[in-house]
């Protein structure tokens, strides 16, 4: 890789319009002036519903516009296994760009792989002692390294050993010179296949296929960037290069019968930046994700709370046998005599759309609460005795409130350190980066943590005729507030797990 990152970015540039590339707007792709890498800027007034670029559907990294696919098929490889490797679009384009990237000037994509990153700070990337500070939240079990290298060791390491001459390493890869052994280690092929994946995490989008029936994709056009679809993947050289911001964003991708084209969605000023948007993502998904964390993310932190934690909160323990296999059966001691929540109970949830793994707790708002509704209705549920001929409401009586509060106090004490503990590191300062956002992911679940009480304790005092100063010291936090102050609303709550399922539809890159 030569060059200043200046020479780089022209060269990027200057490739990008050789291949088709059009440039219909005042921007400029520099360094960022937030230190979060490179971004692009208006460098003119732009209109709202501008064109900014246009790139075309020749120019996206992906299977199809690659030639390795045709070269791994042999007679002498069975295509059973080499077909392995494209089943899913995340390995398909994880063992495409290994291959262009390891062909280093012979490859066309060469100038775009010059300034893509290579290294990273999502959490893929973390050591056992920097993940310990985000003990407590659910992100830890997103990660998935472990699974993640035996994945890539059954079904990527043989294949592209099978294919020594489309897979050799660069000298400069090992600091060396090239009389070595060009043949990748299985190490290397691990290692190049988190980079290129990680890569692909923060900067693919999802690419419908464009038919004469459906010219523009989905129903608004839009391009997505959710990991969790099942499309075809492919880099969009320049449209990844823009930062993300939930509050300023201004800018969208939109695919067009030919062509990818980013539109402006407002006004933008001379010498502001262009800003995508990833869609509600909580700052644990997006350092997951992406590797860094921003403020403007923090209003769609979520904490996750599991079904079998909601039952034990409930008064009950699990027996032998997996719940999530729907066999094992629950004993709730809740409200009197003893209740059985069976299979049946829980098939009964299943069946009307509300039994999940686990359920989000967000920020509330004066028109929404930090408890959805389907959590509320389990929980009421779980104090019956017995199956209800329907579902019961999402009410809060006061042993729904008991239920919630331990849901609460469990959940805050799997974190080791408090609020206040949290608040005053970041005060201090001299942290490390990686060390600083943890931090802040982890006090941000707090926080919503903390509103959920407040609320139920509203709740709670309401519910008792009081009107008076409540006293709220939980694990710390000594908090006062009036009664009707924590009447955040019990209207419609769309759960994190519900805008993610939605978000392939509603949010797009």
């Amino acid at each position: 890789m030569a060059g200043s990152p200046e020479q780089r970015t022209n060269a990027f540039m200057e490739w990008l319009v050789s291949n088709g590339g059009v440039i219909n707007s005042p921007i400029k792709l520099t360094d960022s002036e937030t230190g979060s890498g490179r971004g692009v800027y208006a460098v003119g007034d732009i209109a709202e519903d501008e064109v900014l670029f246009t790139i075309p559907r020749s120019a996206v990294l992906c299977a199809e516009n690659s030639d390795l696919k045709s070269k791994m098929i042999s007679k002498d490889i069975p295509d059973i296994k080499v077909q392995s490797v494209f089943e899913s679009s995340w390995m398909e384009l994880i063992v495409v760009m290994i291959y262009e990237f390891l062909q280093g000037a012979n490859s066309r994509w060469k100038p775009y792989f010059d300034i893509l990153p290579n290294e990273f700070n999502s959490l893929m990337f973390w050591s056992k002692g920097e993940l310990e500070e985000l003990r407590g939240s659910t992100v830890l079990e997103k990660i998935g390294r472990e699974s993640t290298d035996l994945g890539f060791c059954e079904s990527l390491v043989p294949v592209l050993k099978d294919f020594p001459e489309l897979f050799r390493c660069l000298p400069y890869m090992r600091g060396s010179t090239a009389t070595l052994e060009p043949t990748l280690s299985d190490d290397e092929i691990i290692t190049l296949a988190h980079r290129m994946g990680s890569t692909i995490m923060a900067y693919a989008f999802d690419l419908e296929k464009v038919s004469d029936e459906d010219p523009e994709g989905d129903d608004e056009g839009f391009v997505s960037d959710d990991e969790d679809e099942v499309m075809p993947k492919g880099m969009v050289p320049l449209a990844d290069m823009l930062n993300a911001d939930a509050d300023r964003n201004n800018a969208r991708l939109f695919q067009t019968e030919s062509g990818l084209e980013m539109r402006s969605t407002k006004s933008i000023q001379k010498g502001e930046e262009l800003f995508n948007d990833y869609g509600p993502l909580p700052r644990s998904d997006l350092l997951r994700r992406y590797g860094y964390i921003t403020d403007n993310y923090a209003q769609f932190d979520v904490v996750e709370v599991a079904f079998h934690n909601i039952v034990d909160a409930a008064g009950g323990h699990l027996e032998l046998g997996e719940l999530e296999a729907r066999v094992s059966s629950l004993h709730l001691t809740i409200g009197g005599p003893n209740h059985t929540l069976t299979s049946e109970k829980i098939q009964f949830l299943d069946g009307e759309g509300l039994y999940d793994s686990a359920y989000d707790l967000s920020h509330p708002s004066p028109s929404s609460s930090a408890f959805p509704d389907e959590l509320l209705i389990l929980v009421n549920l779980l104090l019956l005795p017995q199956i209800p001929r329907k579902l019961p409401k999402p009410g809060r009586a006061p042993q729904t409130i008991a239920v919630l509060r331990r849901i609460l106090e469990a959940r805050l004490k799997e974190y080791p350190t408090k609020l206040e503990d949290d608040e005053m590191l970041l005060r201090d300062g001299g942290l490390s980066l990686r060390r600083k956002m943890a931090i802040e992911v982890r006090l941000g679940e707090k926080r919503v943590l903390k509103e959920a009480w407040l609320e139920i304790e509203g709740d709670n005092a309401r519910s008792e005729g009081n009107e008076h100063l409540m006293d709220v010291d939980l694990q710390g936090w000594g908090v006062k507030r009036e009664a009707e102050d924590c009447d955040t609303g019990k209207g419609d709550m769309e759960s994190w797990g519900e805008k993610r399922r939605k978000k392939s539809s509603d949010e797009s890159q």
